[in-house]
């Protein structure tokens, strides 16, 4: 299995701690739930990569290693959003899955991307996005 690697990806003018790992155009971006962090897809991040995928699990806005706007309204859903968004564009991915659980981020952000992609259904709080 991939073994699990951390590097700081910056996107919508913050810097974001990922666990990455595998390689390839498509992306599986893991979205953590309330209160938790990348850690909690350590078992799903090696699994995914062996299947093929790209794997990122970033600490999302105010979590882990990530960056920490100061101020409630930083993190507005539409601010959330943006930031998946962001993390989509900065991977290069040409097909995208958004795995997410607890805050239903992974289909907000789909909606937010449906302008500049495909967006597939796939169950519950999972999303093939395609450009």
């Amino acid at each position: 299995m991939d073994a699990i690697r951390y590097q700081t990806i910056r996107a919508n003018g913050l810097d974001f701690n990922v666990a990455t790992a595998g390689s390839g155009e498509r992306l599986a971006l893991c979205l953590h739930g309330f209160p938790e962090s990348s850690f909690s897809w350590r078992h799903q991040v090696p699994l995914l990569a062996q299947l093929g995928f790209l794997v990122w699990a970033p600490d999302l806005r105010g979590y882990g290693g990530s960056s920490r706007p100061l101020g409630v309204p930083a993190y507005a859903l539409e601010n959330l959003e943006e930031d998946v968004a962001a993390l989509i564009e900065a991977s290069g991915a040409k097909d995208v899955v958004l795995v997410g659980h607890d805050w239903g981020v992974g289909a907000r952000a789909s909606r937010l991307r449906g302008d500049r992609t495909r967006v597939s259904r796939h169950g519950r709080g999972q999303d093939s996005l395609s450009r």
